[in-house]
C-alpha cells in the first residue's frame, strides 16, 4: 500500500463535514452554494451534486456569500483546488475543507492561490454518508483554504516562506 492508499484509504468519497465544525464557520461566513454534495450532506441551500459536476459549473454567489467545498478526497483534489482558485480570480468566495497535506503538490498550489489557509487542531470525525454516524478520526489534520474572490494575480499566503529541502521525496511521489 502506498503512502497515498494510506492516507486515503477509504472507499468512500462523500463523507459529511459535522454540523458541529459548520456551526462555527457559519458564525464568518454566510454559504449559499455547496458545490460539491448530495441532498443528504448539503451545508448550503443551493448545491450541486456528483451529477452536477461543480468542477464544471460557477462557485459564483450573490454578494457577500461564500461557497462551500468539502471535495472528494481522491487524487483529483487538485483539479477542485484549481477551480477554486480560478472562481476565486473571477470574484467568487469560497471555503474549502482538505486535509493539510503540506507535501503535496496541490497543498502548494493552494498556498500558493488562496488568500490564507487555517489549520484545524485534532482531527475531524467525518459523518459516515450512509449511517449518518460520526467515523474514526481522519487519518490526518485538516485545513480550511480561504479564497475571498481577491485573488487575481494573488501571490499566496505571507505567513511563511515554502522551503523545498534537498532530502524531500521524489515529485512522483509527492503527486497526491
Amino acid at each position: 500500500m502506498s503512502n497515498w492508499d494510506a492516507i486515503h484509504s477509504s472507499a468512500r468519497h462523500n463523507w459529511e463535514t459535522p454540523e458541529d465544525l459548520m456551526a462555527e464557520l457559519r458564525l464568518t461566513y454566510d454559504f449559499e452554494l455547496d458545490v460539491a454534495a448530495s441532498l443528504k450532506n448539503a451545508k448550503a441551500a443551493r448545491w450541486y451534486s456528483k451529477e452536477d459536476n461543480g468542477l464544471m459549473r460557477s462557485w459564483k454567489t450573490s454578494e457577500n456569500t461564500w461557497a462551500w467545498c468539502n471535495p472528494p478526497y481522491g487524487r483529483d483534489i487538485g483539479l477542485w483546488f484549481k477551480k477554486a482558485a480560478s472562481e476565486a480570480s473571477q470574484g467568487a468566495r469560497v471555503v474549502f475543507l482538505a486535509f493539510a497535506c503540506t507535501d503535496t503538490k496541490w497543498f502548494e498550489f493552494a498556498w500558493s492561490t488562496c488568500t490564507s489557509i487555517v489549520f484545524l487542531t485534532g482531527r475531524i470525525r467525518f459523518i459516515h454518508p450512509e449511517t449518518g454516524e460520526p467515523g474514526n478520526a481522519a487519518p490526518k489534520g485538516s485545513a480550511l483554504y480561504i479564497f475571498d474572490g481577491t485573488n487575481d494575480g494573488y501571490q499566496g499566503v505571507p505567513m511563511v516562506e515554502l522551503f523545498r529541502p534537498p532530502f524531500r521525496a521524489s515529485d512522483e511521489e509527492n503527486e497526491g
